[in-house]
């Protein structure tokens, strides 16, 4: 099943029901959840076009590529790379899962000097290391909230260390 959304400016979409789109005022919902009360963002236009029609039909094929910026344009149409799977999330949390798959692109590429064969797609059309990072989603969102939870822990103190050493300071320069 897809959902082709056509703008009043004539440019159209086709994306399953469960693949983000960008829209004004509420960054990225995924296909099942766009009204025709919104606007989509398409290149060499300065404002968002409002959407004519949304139409349910079922098409063959499915192509899903991962960008290094996460988004895609699709017939001039701004879109997500991302869609639900078992990395459950918004357009933005999947993308942070995504950084470590950018860092071994650009690792491969301009330090290890990899050929294209790194990044040939496979006959089944997902990269091995994609479909285990959406086989183990549930493991890969729970290592990334521990982690992102650890770094604000850290981040807080270091800021209170920072704190300690700035009251006394402060405090001595108030007396003068």
């Amino acid at each position: 099943l897809f959902y082709t959304v056509t703008t009043v400016s004539g440019h159209q979409i086709s994306v399953t029901p469960g693949h983000y789109i960008r829209v004004e005022n509420h960054g990225y919902v995924i296909a099942s959840q766009l009204t025709l009360s919104h606007s989509l963002f398409v290149t060499h236009l300065n404002d968002p076009v409002r959407i004519r029609s949304i139409k349910k039909e079922f098409k063959a094929g499915l192509f899903n590529p991962i960008t290094l910026a996460g988004t895609i344009l699709v017939n001039d149409v701004f879109a997500s790379c991302y869609s639900l799977n078992n990395l459950r999330g918004t357009h933005y949390e999947k993308h942070h899962l995504y950084a470590p798959f950018r860092l071994w692109y650009y690792v491969t590429k301009y330090y290890l000097e990899f050929g294209s064969e790194v990044y040939d797609i496979p006959r089944d059309n997902i990269h091995w290391a994609i479909g285990i990072y959406i086989h183990y989603g549930h493991y890969v969102v729970f290592i990334y909230q521990s982690l992102h939870a650890l770094f604000l822990m850290a981040l807080m103190e270091f800021f209170l260390r920072i704190s300690e050493i700035i009251h006394p300071i402060f405090i001595k320069h108030a007396y003068y």
